[in-house]
């Protein structure tokens, strides 16, 4: 079976076990592995596309992966974004995109198509789709709604908004996911097989606040998207021991776990219909390990996700990952 066969078959509708898949998140390791700077990897589609697909036929990973860093929608806002030659770019701390809330009233939704960031991540998407003509999924993506809020706001005034402004809050969260449906159904409807989202400012929350603000958000933007015909993947890095219960009831498909989470949690509490990546350390069981110690750890991880796992690190696999290390995921996944 090709790697978009198993992957149908995983996410179909009557799934098989999703053990046979190896799905890290491979980014920076991209531009490294293809000798270009990752500024050039993210501003353009091209090279983006011819980097993921050598990744994967070269070391057989089984996913096309989009993403490149969190600010594609705030650039196509209009944000001002601070850019490095080889790590990802950033949100200009010094010019925030709302510094004040009142700004939200003045802001239209980007069109995906347009000469801007979301329109880069179509092309490369269609480009994905040429490359591996038919045989890998391609996984599109967009933010989650805290995620694009940090970004937008500023990390440390967004959380002062959670308790000074919460009506600003629901305001911009519901801004946040009308964007993500929209530039999500523009990815599918340019060949995107699954759409991920991250979160990532989601675990430095507590229960309350995520069930408050997040939570009730996160499953509109899923519930949208899977009306759309394609299975959600959700990414939040960091610990999410304390809401993985609430995590659970977002409805997604498939849910990575970092290394900092409880594996065991998550499985059981995600079990039986949602997929489970994760959760090796990406610098000291991934970068500073071996294909052997990898191996070990993989099979730690399926024995207590079951038949639902599917092969991967707790979040991004680092720039300078030895190339056997990376090549060590499909390795376990492909000879189960």
């Amino acid at each position: 079976m090709t790697a978009l066969e198993k992957f149908e078959s995983t996410f179909g509708p009557d799934p098989i076990p999703s053990d046979q898949l190896a799905m890290p998140l491979i980014m920076s390791f991209a531009s490294r592995h293809v000798g270009v700077k990752y500024i050039d990897y993210v501003r353009d589609p091209l090279i983006l596309a011819g980097a993921q697909y050598a990744v994967c036929r070269d070391f057989g990973l089984d996913v096309l992966a989009t993403t490149s860093d969190p600010g594609g929608e705030l650039s196509s806002l209009g944000g001002s974004i601070t850019w490095f030659d080889d790590d990802p770019p950033m949100p200009d701390p010094n010019h925030p995109l709302l510094s004040h809330p009142a700004q939200l009233l003045d802001l239209k939704l980007p069109d995906p198509h347009g000469p801007n960031r979301m329109g880069d991540r179509l092309a490369a998407i269609k480009e994905l789709r040429r490359l591996s003509d038919g045989t890998l999924p391609v996984l599109g993506w967009v933010e989650g709604p805290i995620s694009e809020a940090a970004v937008m706001r500023g990390l440390t005034t967004l959380m002062e908004d959670l308790i000074d402004d919460p009506e600003f809050v629901d305001e911009l969260f519901c801004f946040n996911v009308r964007m993500a449906i929209k530039f999500a159904e523009a990815q599918v409807e340019a060949g995107a097989d699954m759409i991920g989202f991250g979160d990532a400012p989601a675990s430095l929350i507590g229960p309350d606040l995520y069930r408050r603000f997040v939570l009730p958000q996160e499953r509109r933007m899923v519930d949208a998207i899977q009306a759309m015909g394609v299975p959600v993947r959700m990414h939040i890095c960091g610990n999410t021991t304390k809401i993985v219960p609430l995590m659970a009831q977002v409805g997604v498909d498939m849910v990575d776990i970092d290394s900092l989470t409880d594996l065991k949690l998550a499985a059981d509490t995600f079990a039986p219909f949602v997929k489970v990546l994760g959760n090796l350390d990406p610098v000291r069981e991934v970068l500073d390990s071996t294909p052997e110690a990898i191996h070990e750890r993989l099979t730690q991880c399926r024995k207590i996700a079951g038949p639902n796992y599917i092969a991967g690190a707790g979040c991004e696999i680092p720039a300078k990952t030895p190339p056997e290390n990376v090549r060590a995921f499909a390795d376990f996944a492909h000879n189960l």
